[in-house]
């Protein structure tokens, strides 16, 4: 199959042979006409790949107890989901830290004191 009519199309599209012989053999596979305008060549991947999104809603979040979500280990096992997930979603800015104010968290200048 591999013919010099498909290096005058590689020249010009600038791809390698193999892919459009590949693309010939699925449009004869689909049983058409082929002096007809319209082959569907498109891959089967459209539908299932990529990063799927995981949603958690803030509502979601209000109702766990405050000792269920001082931790990110901790949240993240009360929403059936992974701590990289809660991470994410602080990283974002989507949710938030929220400190003691009598304890507050470590700065620079404190850290120096101890």
């Amino acid at each position: 199959m591999r013919t010099e009519k498909h290096l005058g199309k590689c020249c010009i599209l600038g791809i390698r042979t193999d892919s459009i012989e590949g693309t010939m053999r699925k449009i004869k596979g689909q049983n058409v006409n082929l002096q007809s305008e319209a082959h569907d060549v498109s891959h089967r991947k459209t539908k299932n790949c990529g990063h799927k999104r995981i949603e958690i809603d803030p509502n979601q979040i209000r109702e766990v107890p405050l000792r269920k979500r001082r931790t990110i280990q901790s949240l993240a096992w009360v929403l059936n989901t992974n701590p990289t997930s809660v991470f994410r979603l602080l990283k974002k800015r989507i949710i938030r830290r929220h400190s003691n104010s009598i304890k507050p968290s470590l700065k620079e200048e404190t850290k120096d004191l101890g």
